[in-house]
């Protein structure tokens, strides 16, 4: 009976001991983690802001060239970068008032599995137009054009979505913009 007893003892302090060395692990673990959480800088996420110069009264654009926020006349073709990689928009005045847009993008955080992209397009002539461009896809890269109408005068065109890459993650595009006097 000595022999039980002393084996239960034993078998409730060698179980003590093995709490009390993983409870003191843990507490040390946690302490680390508190003292790396309290030394941890916040977050901050930087964005670009571009002003829409397509979707805009004429009064409003009228201002906004006047103040050299926008221009009146032709632009140069539009790339813009950011942290997740670049996005374009271009127009070409092909004649008989007709014009074709370029546009696309190029990922550099990895392959991209949608798209969600919009093109919006706006015209001295009065008119304006747009459209939805959105799809699975399995690329870093996506270019494609359309031919539009717009009438004679310049026409703005802007590019904006997001985009989700293969790892879940989401970019949104910059909004690039470029315009073009469109002729006879």
């Amino acid at each position: 009976m000595i022999d039980r007893a002393r084996s239960r003892r034993w078998n409730l302090w060698y179980a003590l001991t093995i709490l009390a060395v993983l409870l003191a692990s843990s507490l040390v673990s946690a302490g680390t983690v508190a003292a790396e959480s309290a030394r941890s800088e916040p977050v901050t996420v930087n964005g670009k802001m571009v002003l829409d110069c397509v979707h805009m009264t004429p009064e409003t654009h009228k201002y906004a060239v006047e103040n050299n926020y926008c221009t009146d006349g032709a632009t140069p073709q539009n790339t813009v970068y950011g942290d997740c990689g670049y996005s374009f928009i271009y127009i070409y005045a092909l004649g008989s008032l007709e014009a074709q847009v370029y546009y696309g993008f190029g990922s550099s955080l990895g392959a991209v599995v949608y798209r969600n992209l919009g093109v919006g397009w706006a015209s001295t002539s009065g008119l304006s137009g747009g459209w939805n461009d959105s799809g699975v896809m399995a690329s870093s890269t996506y270019a494609t054009n359309r031919y539009i109408n717009p009438g004679y005068g310049t026409t703005y065109v802007a590019l904006g979505g997001d985009v989700v890459l293969w790892w879940g993650g989401t970019c949104t595009l910059l909004g690039p913009t470029d315009n073009r006097f469109i002729g006879y």
